[in-house]
């Protein structure tokens, strides 16, 4: 087997296209043949080891599926594995490598909705049962097995494999390196290099001396005493002032004479580097301060990880590891990488103005300070998530368990208008079981300064059921000041309009996805023809490629492929073909080939 070295990205799924061997490479689904498809898929997992490859053959099997109809006898409990599959893909792209029972439970219905799937109709007990080691014993097994998927029963984990290694591994590393021997100070010299950082030579804040909290402080103070510190927090809680404070006690100490910087992407190395540097600089007589002077000059670089390790993707190792260490006394790591892809999330062209981000959590201090960053990237405002009915939103008290704390909802949305000028708008449901506590809620939402409401026509246990009911809407309008906007089951523009009575707008969620064109007017604008919906949608596919790497998003971009040909003449086989596409150049080329030849039928006909 010969492993292409792809400069664009693409060099894992090289090698899974030549992984792939001569029989499933020439078996295809078997159309309305569900025991078939089963065991071929069965074999597909154990020869590709649930590859990426096989997660996308995965999808459009359980797609050809209608679990609605199957007996039990049917195999459904290879279905739900194929789901927990599709879970654990999805939680590795949004950088999880797990996923518990749960989780999984809760988010089952979820994804076959989702999916558009038929569902299936089971107890929670028949779901764990289908997923158990010793029902799923040729894919499942225990930490340490041979086989594709992992089950830890102590913690109830599911893993890949590979993913469950890798964290085991490094587990033991951490292990290791926590109880590795440290020379530890002397207790008269720590607390007296703390009170000379600490009190004499702070560092600033817009000429503010900045202090430590009792909880800062014995972070500082322990990892005097520790050969590993694991520093974690959201933004403003004080982790950059912690870091520099250990810098500069460690470098009194003569415990980090050699210090290095690193963090997972180039653009945190350098928010890294500045935000230390700048706090550092921001030390009066820092001329005068020998130990800090010269800190500051052998921090004036920081790298990438894989840099400073001196990875070779040719390769595939890295010049520095446990034989071969790195020559440093101290290494800093910045672990900012969900900080990094949010404000990566952030970054939008002028042209999309009026924006508004939307948030999610329940800590009024953190949406202040996601609110700022909002606002530094010049968006019009903030929208509030109070509705979202996903189970591990709820169970977290984000979303809609929201609507069953009104003393927090209003908290966060002072909390925002205190501390920035953003306007502040929330999405919400009619209630929790039912539209009794509606108008006092968005009442008090009001009070605190909330500039509009949306209000989607189902209560938080309907979650997506039955039919959006928006006569409780109309009736919450009559006792708001503020603009109100209705939500649920709107298909275009012209359905909007029909719904709209006395509200001030409506919005479209779901019937949005790959159908740019039902926010126009269709009685003065046509429905687009096959040409404009290919067009549109590469162009939406080159924009996706901008904010993602290639492999992430081909598949990302699967999911809106089918909305944009429906309705169109052999629409179902070329979904097929489309879902088949592994890199750009293959996605684009069978794109301009539907437009060619579905084109030439349109004209014909």
């Amino acid at each position: 087997m010969t492993f292409r070295w792809d400069p664009s990205g693409s060099a894992r799924l090289a090698f899974f296209e030549e992984k792939k061997t001569a029989a499933s490479v020439s078996q295809e689904l078997i159309p309305d043949n569900l025991n078939a498809n089963l065991l071929l898929i069965q074999q597909w997992a154990i020869n590709d080891d649930l590859g990426s490859g096989l997660f996308f053959r995965a999808l459009e099997l359980i797609r050809s599926m209608k679990p609605g109809e199957m007996e039990f006898n049917q195999k459904p409990d290879l279905y739900v594995v194929l789901i927990l599959v599709l879970l654990l893909e999805k939680e590795e792209q949004d950088g999880r490598i797990c996923i518990s029972q749960n989780d999984f439970l809760d988010s089952f219905i979820e994804i076959q909705s989702l999916l558009q799937l038929d569902p299936l109709k089971c107890s929670k007990n028949d779901l764990c049962d289908f997923i158990s080691i010793n029902k799923a014993d040729w894919l499942i097994g225990p930490p340490g097995s041979k086989l594709p998927l992992i089950l830890d029963s102590k913690t109830g984990l599911y893993y890949f494999r590979k993913s469950w290694q890798l964290e085991d591994s490094t587990k033991s590393l951490i292990l290791k390196k926590a109880k590795a021997p440290i020379r530890v100070p002397d207790e008269n010299l720590l607390f007296q290099v703390l009170e000379d950082i600490l009190l004499r030579h702070p560092v600033r804040f817009k000429e503010k001396a900045l202090g430590l909290n009792s909880e800062q402080f014995l972070a500082l103070f322990s990892a005097a005493h520790s050969s590993l510190l694991l520093l974690s927090g959201g933004p403003g809680t004080g982790k950059t002032a912690i870091t520099v404070c250990l810098l500069r006690l460690l470098k009194r100490l003569g415990l980090a004479n050699q210090p290095m910087l690193a963090a997972p992407t180039g653009r945190a190395a350098k928010r890294m580097l500045e935000s230390i540097s700048a706090s550092l600089k921001s030390i009066r007589n820092l001329d005068s301060l020998d130990a800090d002077r010269e800190l500051l000059e052998n921090i004036e670089t920081s790298q990438t990880l894989h840099r400073l390790l001196g990875f070779h993707p040719g390769l595939g190792q890295f010049q520095a590891h446990e034989y071969a260490p790195l020559e440093a006394d101290l290494l800093l790591v910045d672990g900012l990488v969900r900080s990094e892809r949010v404000r990566t999330k952030l970054d939008y062209d002028p042209s999309e103005q009026p924006l508004f981000m939307q948030l999610f959590g329940n800590n009024p201090q953190m949406f202040a300070e996601a609110a700022k960053m909002v606002e530094q990237r010049g968006m019009m405002g903030v929208d509030i998530n109070m509705g979202c009915p996903a189970k591990k939103i709820v169970h977290s008290q984000h979303g809609s368990a929201l609507m069953k704390d009104p003393d927090t909802a209003c908290r966060i949305i002072e909390s925002i208008r205190n501390n920035c000028g953003l306007q502040v708008s929330v999405k919400t449901r009619l209630g929790w079981k039912n539209e009794d506590g509606l108008i006092d809620f968005c009442r008090s939402l009001q009070s605190a300064g909330t500039s509009m409401i949306t209000i989607h026509g189902r209560t938080y246990s309907q979650a997506f059921k039955g039919v959006a009911n928006w006569e409780p809407i109309y009736e919450l309008k009559n006792h708001l000041q503020i603009p109100l906007l209705g939500n649920g089951d709107v298909l275009d523009y012209q359905d909007g309009m029909k719904r709209l009575e006395n509200l001030d707008g409506f919005m479209i969620g779901r019937h949005a996805i790959g159908n740019p064109w039902c926010f126009q007017d269709s009685k003065k604008y046509p429905q687009p023809v096959l040409g404009e919906r290919i067009r549109v949608a590469l162009d939406h596919y080159g924009l996706l490629c901008k904010i993602q790497p290639e492999r992430v998003a081909v598949k990302e971009f699967r999911k809106y492929l089918g909305h944009y040909v429906n309705g169109f003449q052999h629409a179902k086989a070329w979904r097929a073909r489309l879902m088949e596409c592994e890199s750009s150049p293959e996605f684009v080329a069978c794109m301009n080939r539907l437009q060619q030849e579905e084109g030439l039928l349109q004209l014909a006909s």
